[in-house]
């Protein structure tokens, strides 16, 4: 049998391991419910999407075949076929309450991605409006009457998944430490980095947090592939410091780690996820000067903000620094 820690290293190596963990955190407390073997709910959670790199451009039919054929000494026979069954294009009928957790992990998961929902009233609009146009999703979440939970449960399964994931307790479960953030100034061979520029004159880098077992480096490696397809070298660290991150009224949102770093890629085309096509933004290659022209960059503060902007790449460690919303 794998274990967790092995599961999470397999599924680390792919551009799935974000929606992996948020996967597998619902599909350990549905097995709470309903008094399952909770670590073999979760490892089913983490692997199921193990072979999505490699049969996404090729043939959506195989997609749990493969990953059920690879890790078919690892795993027992209804883990197996849960994974299989897992994408009705694989031709395999969910059968057991396992499967059909999966089925709707899966499916919160992917919503929960879309729509970037934090928060219980985000995933109720985004069941209503989203399945209302998906038949798939639709019939998915349908499957919580068959293992017998309803709407308010799924929303309660679905805000305490949330409070882990986005609140970075679940990393800090697993390791004992607080999570941090990476982002990274992507410079291509022209000398111009890559940003997120919204309409309304505000920009983010690419970056995000932290997941098992990562390093700094390691984390602005993956989430700068996961969010623009790009394959980047890390260069060097620009600056590290404590984040407190202020709503718009001025209470407390958050506080993390953030690292920013300087990259290097070879790539020419970047390719934005879903998520940040989603929120109606435009990738652009600019300037290191040009950042001071928006009203906001995300997540270095306006101190970081302005010393980048004028070519200082060797910050260091800054202490503790504000980000305020606006």
């Amino acid at each position: 049998m794998i274990s967790k820690e092995e599961a999470l290293g397999l599924i680390r190596r792919t551009t799935k391991y974000s929606h992996a963990l948020l996967t597998s955190l619902m599909m350990r407390r549905l097995a709470e419910m309903f008094g399952e073997d909770e670590e073999r709910w979760e490892i089913v959670g983490l692997l199921h999407d193990l072979d999505y790199d490699q049969v996404k451009d090729e043939d959506m039919t195989k997609h749990g075949i493969v990953a059920a054929e690879a890790l078919k000494r690892k795993l027992t026979e209804d883990q197996l076929y849960a994974i299989r069954s897992h994408d009705y294009r694989s031709g395999f009928k969910p059968k057991s309450c396992l499967d059909k957790a999966l089925i709707i992990s899966d499916s919160l998961a992917v919503l929960i991605e879309e729509v970037k929902a934090q928060n219980l009233e985000d995933i109720e609009t985004a069941i209503t409006r989203i399945s209302a146009k998906r038949t798939w999703l639709r019939k998915n979440l349908g499957m919580c009457d068959e293992i017998g939970i309803n709407i308010d449960q799924l929303l309660k399964i679905s805000r305490e998944t949330l409070n882990l994931y986005f609140g970075n307790r679940y990393l800090a479960l697993l390791l004992g430490e607080r999570g941090f953030v990476s982002s990274v100034l992507i410079r291509n061979e022209a000398g111009r980095i890559l940003v997120f520029e919204s309409l309304d004159g505000f920009a983010a880098l690419p970056g995000g947090s932290s997941e098992f077992g990562e390093t700094p480096e390691g984390t602005a490696i993956r989430e700068s592939l996961e969010e623009t397809g790009l394959r980047i070298n890390i260069e060097r660290a620009v600056a590290f410091y404590n984040l407190i991150v202020f709503n718009k009224d001025g209470t407390e949102k958050c506080t993390f780690s953030h690292y920013l770093f300087l990259a290097s890629t070879t790539d020419t085309n970047p390719q934005p996820n879903a998520e940040w096509k989603n929120s109606k933004v435009e990738c652009r290659r600019i300037t290191l000067s040009d950042l001071r022209h928006y009203k906001n960059v995300w997540p270095p503060t306006e101190v970081v903000r302005n010393k980048v902007s004028e070519g200082n790449l060797d910050l260091g460690e800054m202490g503790e620094l504000e980000y305020h919303m606006q």
